[in-house]
Order: structure tokens, then C-alpha cells, then sequence
């Protein structure tokens, strides 16, 4: 998706996981089964949601850790 749509955003995607808190911008494109794995995911480093904001057909997601 990063390189269709915007290129420079790749630069900025965080693979390292050891931060408090995480935001999670999904596109109108994602199917539900992938939004629950990478909720569930997040759930499974012990990610809590925190706020949830829907936009455009698509959503923001919060995740503060619980640790």
C-alpha cells in the first residue's frame, strides 16, 4: 500500500515494538479477518486499545501497553 499510494510513508513504519504506545491506521481495504489478527496481535505484546476513531472508511486505532 505504501508504495501505490504514498511512498514516503514506508520510511516511517515502526517495526520496533518496545514503545508504550502504538498507532495503527487501517485503510477502508482491510478485511475483518486481518483487523482482528492485528488486533489480536498488539493483545498478544500486551497492547491495551485505548481509543478507536473511525475515518474515511477506514480507522485509527490507540494501543497503550499494560506492562
Amino acid at each position: 500500500m505504501f508504495l501505490l499510494f504514498e511512498p514516503r510513508l514506508a520510511r516511517y513504519e515502526c517495526l520496533n515494538f518496545a514503545h508504550r504506545r502504538i498507532v495503527l491506521a487501517s485503510h477502508p481495504y482491510v478485511r475483518g479477518d486481518q483487523q482482528q489478527d492485528v488486533e489480536a496481535y498488539f493483545h498478544a505484546l500486551n497492547f491495551q486499545e485505548a481509543k478507536r476513531v473511525r475515518v474515511g472508511g477506514g480507522q485509527v486505532l490507540t494501543f497503550d501497553q499494560t506492562r
